[in-house]
């Protein structure tokens, strides 16, 4: 007998929407066996009409073709996108943000037409006007913001969607935040401008640019550049050669000074000046909060009420939000040779994951680390196996792509080529951290000038023996002290902090002695102190 959903998959997918596509919008006990009972199949094209804003009796009727929900529909386009390309996806961030909007618990206040208004009233608690502080203005009028970067058809900007006398917001691009501050500035110009009208629909923006001819989306470019900044204003350099860290520095300073997101500064001067490579080059020069762009759905989530879905409904809502939901899931920790050969030594590989709690796959190393240890350990082969088995599990880097003027900026603090590499790496890494076993290193990136690369490293470094003390905290000591013991040949602080007869006690006092030291010497770099979970 032919399963009902088998011909429902195929009917949706000429429509587009992949059969795994399709079973992501259903809940997770959802099994297709059970569309066999009618009253199942008809949950699950509810669910299906929900997700895709597809209208119920096309999917019902077998032999008629899926329509999408009659609805007032504004596309603005690029010259390389039109319409039916990207209904799909219009649609699917449609049907998730109506959800969303039933989920807001406070009333809806429309936002006034004047965005300097809006910028002032934010000002009174935000330092600038960035990515947190517009979330925050949005949660203060009923308007939820989502970030939904995977579709199932060609990707837009940005959509903003009246429903039931309500806005919503969805934000679709996968670049870093600053990119999101100007689109979400720019939905709230529509929305705040009247450009949706009274009904209820959808202003579809396929692609935020500012070479349009459309009076309506140079009504919002100009609302959302009042709002960032102040005044109608695109920023230039009298420097005829401007680099990425130069670029950074510039931003960050002139935005600390005039209450303005550096990222946003950053891009601003790329559209004017059409050079999109250096900016984001210059972009990943800044902290990684300011790039970070989980803030968006982790604040949805956190000012909605869930209680007023069904659990079926909340699966659809949040299973296209988890990309961003935990940062942590895409944080990457680059771990330096001396980390690696003392892990090794002291048999602590399981530990330090356990401790870390990231997939093996998060840890990256440099190509060249085995060989390396491969000629250090070569008399040492129980060692050198731990590591080679360690080495095969995680993420090893082969690529170049690292910006040339933060490189040589970090090897002029007399860092060899290999901690270059990675400190550059992590600097213009979003949620990337440095681990490493040579306090020599970390002293020498400190006397960097205070500018954008070392802000971009700042927390974001954790020495050898605050990673003990984090594995102190959260393992049996006396465990943990026999392995130390044992490898103690491979580390001086080591062989002070535990042998035969040393207690917790002096082992911990011990290594805050050295990391004191470091944390003196180089205040700013290091990660917060591991403390007990």
């Amino acid at each position: 007998m032919t399963n009902p959903m088998d011909s429902l998959y195929a009917r949706l997918g000429r429509k587009g929407v992949t059969k795994a596509f399709a079973r992501r919008l259903l809940p997770d006990w959802w099994d297709d066996s059970l569309a066999a009972t009618p009253s199942a199949l008809l949950q699950a094209q509810l669910i299906i009409s929900s997700g895709m804003n597809f209208e119920l009796r096309s999917l019902r009727d077998a032999s008629a073709q899926i329509e999408f929900k009659a609805a007032r529909r504004k596309f603005k386009f690029s010259k390389a996108v039109d319409e039916p390309s990207i209904q799909l996806s219009a649609e699917y961030a449609t049907g998730i943000a109506k959800l969303a909007v039933q989920a807001v618990p406070s009333a809806y206040i429309p936002p006034p037409p004047s965005a300097l208004d809006i910028r002032n009233a934010l000002l009174l608690n935000h330092k600038c006007i960035d990515l947190s502080a517009l979330l925050d203005y949005c949660n203060r009028i009923g308007v939820p913001v989502l970030h939904m970067p995977e579709l199932p058809g060609k990707k837009m900007d940005a959509v903003a969607i009246r429903h039931h006398g309500r806005s919503a917001i969805v934000l679709c691009t996968k670049k870093a935040a600053p990119y999101l501050l100007f689109h979400l500035a720019h939905e709230i110009g529509h929305i705040a401008l009247g450009h949706l009208g009274s009904d209820d629909g959808t202003l579809i923006d396929a692609a935020i640019t500012s070479n349009t001819a459309d009076a309506d989306e140079r009504a919002a470019d100009s609302f959302a550049v009042q709002l960032l900044n102040g005044s109608d204003i695109r920023y230039s350099s009298g420097e005829k050669y401007v680099t990425a860290a130069k670029l950074a520095n510039a931003a960050i300073t002139y935005g600390q000074k005039n209450k303005i997101d550096p990222g946003h500064i950053i891009l601003n001067f790329a559209h004017a000046a059409e050079i999109f490579a250096l900016a984001n080059a210059a972009l990943k020069l800044l902290p990684a909060t300011a790039t970070d762009t989980s803030v968006v759905n982790n604040n949805l989530l956190a000012h909605i009420d869930q209680d007023s879905l069904s659990d079926d409904q909340a699966s659809l809502l949040t299973k296209p939000l988890r990309h961003t939901l935990e940062y942590r899931d895409k944080m990457i920790v680059l771990s330096d040779n001396d980390i690696l050969f003392k892990l090794a030594h002291c048999d602590l590989f399981d530990e330090f994951l356990a401790y870390i709690q990231l997939p093996v796959k998060s840890i990256a190393i440099l190509h060249t680390c085995i060989f390396k240890m491969r000629k250090t350990l070569r008399n040492n082969p129980e060692v050198l196996v731990r590591l080679e088995r360690f080495c095969q599990l995680v993420t090893i880097i082969t690529h170049d792509e690292v910006d040339i003027d933060v490189l040589e900026a970090i090897m002029e603090t007399g860092a060899d080529a290999g901690e270059a590499i990675l400190a550059a790496t992590v600097a213009m890494t979003p949620g990337a951290y440095l681990i490493t076993g040579d306090k020599r290193a970390v002293r020498a990136l400190n006397t960097m000038a205070d500018g954008p690369i070392k802000s971009a490293l700042a927390g974001r470094v954790l020495c050898f023996e605050e990673l003990v003390i984090g594995l102190m905290h959260n393992s049996d000591f006396s465990e943990l002290s026999i392995k130390l013991t044992a490898g103690s040949a491979c580390d001086g602080v080591l062989r002070n902090a535990f042998g035969p007869g040393r207690t917790e006690e002096h082992a911990l006092a011990c290594l805050y002695s050295y990391a004191d030291e470091l944390r003196t010497a180089c205040p700013t770099l290091l990660t917060p102190r591991p403390v007990a979970r």
